[in-house]
């Protein structure tokens, strides 16, 4: 093996213990979540074991120093190729799942015994049990809310207390296994604008592992998504220099940026939202793919080898990552684009006509993957400052800067302090010389995703999918220097003899007192937030079974998802043909979001659960339907559903206009499940 790739073993070793011991808590705790209720152990098996796939394999398949060696980009291409499994899997029944999970389980076991004999048993322990308590908190950031939650089906069918965000995605990620069409099938299947990449790959993933999308979502998504984004953070920290294992002042920074040193109600004033960046599936899907890609321009710049790998690396990699990252979400692909442009122009890569045909090549794909996926009902116009003004809380706008990006100014402040950067005269000198080159990502990322928020009004807060990028690539850059920062700061110490003649508690100096003093209540927050998403979770747990021991379940939603839930398990030819029409009658049905106001929503649960788009699937006349959720794609109802509406011929007209042949009709017989009738369009013909 290279040498380069000996030494940074240990490090990516312990990326990969980390990433994995986080998957297998995940795992563990949704098991046991779901503790007597339907609780088949196959699925989570196999999430767990597709995650450790994706996190240990390309560990062992990197055997060489070339980018398409690395181990970042052998990550991307496991991905890629558990998503055509999964393809292969739906198309032919032929499922590889078993051997990818039991391959996973092995990889990461050896791994761990691997990494374990390399170090100290009471550190090596101490780490373990370290990430597994932070996997606890992780759990209970991505299950603490109403997005995801163990007992999905569960609160769904009791209460419909479910995030209408879900649905959404869901929606499109049924309509395109169903129908091939990105849309989200609330009347007809029009073509939706969306970054819709992730609902994509998930419905990929979810055939491979034998589940429904709804599922998936809140038992594949949190075992497989949030334990790769890690892995691609820490290896891109590694492919900056990281040691990682025996890092005690790095992991101290990664959890302080990650759980927060300052209470959660501060953080969410600041618009610092750990449960936004972890219940996103677009922005958590894309941000692993962002740190991958940035880790394989890393050591393909290393290498700096022409030729053929260098071709493909500009005239195919290039192209077509940034077109998947604006597939999975937008803001990755542009600050991936602004990164690769600044690097081109500030090392004059231009000159070389490979290069320069790279970039127009990635202008291009760039901008044809922008028109697919930009949702312009998401922009509200310019509006200065907007992000800082409306989503920081009254009061704190002014500390917005500061918190929001502090990490960014922690990483500038050290590297200015490790260079001994004083005066502008030494800074031009530093960057004249490229010393800062990383120094100059970081806030050029830093600057443009902040900017986005502060021109215009970008709808619900997404604003925060750009600002908030710089937090993790500054942590994963933190993570490469701090132990050079540690090394410096040791040498620049004066020494024992020059600092104090005393011993003992007497030699204690003053300025070490008053900083434990003032670290204390940062230290004592940090663990208070370390537990309150986790608390949160159980509560909510607890409060679910307590609601579904009380109540009959013919007085909740159970009988209308039954009914959805069996049509999504009709064959697909039959599915493929049909629209679902679900009367205003229902009254079952059309209630399930009208408790807290959520209407205009409503719409989205049917194709999100059935994989069957809907006919005249709009809410009633007197719901104000929003602009949001593509929901201008449909007309909205002007008037009452009439008999007449709902007769068969004009129901099959309006299918046949939409091109389907058949129309499933679920009528409303009460509280009990609805029944489902089929009409042929073909026999009722005007």
């Amino acid at each position: 093996m290279h040498t380069q790739l000996t030494d940074t073993r240990d490090a990516r070793e312990t990326g990969v213990v980390f990433a994995s011991s986080v998957a297998t808590v995940l795992a563990a705790l949704y098991w046991i979540s779901r503790i007597g209720f339907a609780n088949p152990v196959f699925p989570v098996a196999y999430s767990l074991g597709l995650s450790l796939f994706l996190i240990a394999a390309p560990l062992w398949m990197a055997r060489s120093t070339a980018w398409w060696g690395s181990q970042s980009f052998l990550t991307i291409a496991c991905v890629v190729l558990t998503m055509l499994l999964g393809m292969v899997a739906e198309s032919t029944g032929l499922n590889a799942i078993p051997i990818i999970a039991l391959g996973g389980v092995l990889l990461a076991a050896i791994t761990l015994l691997r990494w374990l004999g390399k170090g100290t048993p009471a550190r090596s322990l101490l780490f373990v049990f370290g990430v597994c308590v932070f996997a606890v908190w992780c759990a209970g950031v991505i299950w603490g809310s109403r997005y995801k939650m163990p007992l999905f089906w569960e609160t769904m069918s009791y209460k419909a207390n479910i995030h209408h965000d879900t649905f959404y995605y869901a929606s499109m990620a049924n309509m395109m296994d169903t129908y091939g069409v990105p849309s989200t099938g609330l009347d007809g299947i029009p073509l939706v604008r969306y970054h819709y990449g992730s609902a994509w790959l998930f419905d990929q993933w979810s055939h491979l592992l034998g589940i429904d999308v709804l599922t998936f979502y809140s038992l594949g998504y949190p075992l497989i998504v949030l334990p790769l984004f890690f892995a691609a953070l820490l290896q891109l920290s590694v492919e900056l220099g990281a040691k990682l294992r025996n890092d005690w002042m790095g992991w101290i920074l990664f959890l302080a940026a990650t759980v927060g040193f300052i209470p959660t109600v501060a953080l969410n004033a600041l618009a610092v939202w750990n449960s936004n960046a972890f219940i996103s599936e677009s922005y958590l899907m894309g941000m692993p793919v962002f740190f991958l890609t940035l880790a394989t321009a890393v050591a393909f710049y290393r290498e700096k080898k022409a030729g053929r790998s260098a071709l493909i690396f500009f005239i195919l990699f290039v192209p077509l990552i940034l077109s998947a990252l604006g597939f999975l979400k937008i803001s990755m692909m542009l600050l991936a684009l602004a990164a690769g442009g600044y690097i081109a122009l500030r090392d004059r890569l231009y000159r070389q006509p490979m290069v320069l045909l790279s970039a127009l090549i990635a202008l291009a794909s760039v901008g044809i993957t922008y028109h697919y996926v930009s949702l312009p009902a998401q922009n509200g116009g310019i509006s200065p400052l907007h992000f800082m003004r409306y989503d920081a809380r009254e009061g704190w706008q002014q500390f917005f800067p500061l918190i929001h990006l502090l990490w960014t100014w922690v990483y500038v402040g050290a590297r200015l302090w490790e260079e001994r950067i004083a005066d502008i005269s030494s800074l031009r000198s530093s960057l004249r010389q490229h010393k800062l080159t990383d120094v100059e990502i970081l806030l050029l990322v830093a600057i443009l995703g902040f900017l986005p928020g502060e021109i215009v009004s970008i709808h619900g807060g997404s604003a925060v999918y750009f600002s908030d990028v710089q937090r993790w690539l500054a942590l994963s850059f933190i993570l490469a220097r701090s132990p050079v920062w540690l090394r410096v700061w040791r040498e620049r110490r004066p020494s024992r003899d020059e600092r104090t003649t005393e011993s003992g508690v007497r030699g204690w100096k003053l300025s070490t007192l008053l900083m434990i003093f003032v670290a204390a209540p940062f230290v004592v927050t940090l663990f208070v937030n370390l537990a309150q998403w986790p608390v949160r979770a159980i509560r909510a747990n607890i409060t679910t079974r307590h609601e579904l021991a009380q109540t009959p379940r013919e007085a909740t939603y159970y009988p209308i998802v039954t009914a959805l839930r069996d049509i999504s398990r009709l064959p697909e030819s039959e599915r493929k043909q049909s629209l679902l029409f679900i009367p205003q009658s229902n009254r079952q049905y059309w209630s399930m979001f009208t408790a807290d106001g959520r209407c205009t929503y409503t719409p989205l649960i049917a194709p999100g659960i059935a994989s069957v788009a809907m006919l005249d699937g709009m809410p009633s006349a007197g719901c104000e339907v929003t602009d949001q959720y593509n929901m201008t794609m449909y007309q909205a109802r002007k008037r009452p559903q009439l008999p007449e509406d709902m007769s068969s011929e004009r129901l099959c007209e309006k299918a046949r206009a939409k091109g389907f042949k058949e129309v499933i009709v679920l009528e409303a017989p009460g509280q009990e499940i609805p029944r489902r009738r089929r009409i042929d369009c073909y026999l009722h013909t005007s």
